[in-house]
C-alpha cells in the first residue's frame, strides 16, 4: 500500500496544479519581490518543482523492457 505522500508525488495532476499555481501565482511574486528571504524563498520552491518534475518525466516517460 502507498504512502499518502508517495501516492502524491506520483500524481501528474498534482504536479500540474502545482506548477500553473506557481506559474500563475506565487513564483511572479516571489521573483520579483524587494525582499531578500522573498526571493530565496521563491527560487527554492522553483528548484523543488523542477527536481519533482525531473522525478516525474523520468519516471514515467522511461520505457522498461
Amino acid at each position: 500500500m502507498k504512502t499518502l505522500f508517495s501516492r502524491a508525488a506520483d500524481s501528474p495532476w498534482l504536479l500540474l496544479l502545482c506548477l500553473l499555481f506557481y506559474i500563475g501565482f506565487i513564483g511572479p511574486l516571489l521573483i520579483s519581490a524587494t525582499n531578500t528571504l522573498a526571493v530565496v524563498v521563491g527560487l527554492v520552491l522553483f528548484g523543488l518543482l523542477a527536481a519533482w518534475s525531473y522525478r516525474f518525466m523520468r519516471r514515467f516517460l522511461s520505457h522498461k523492457e
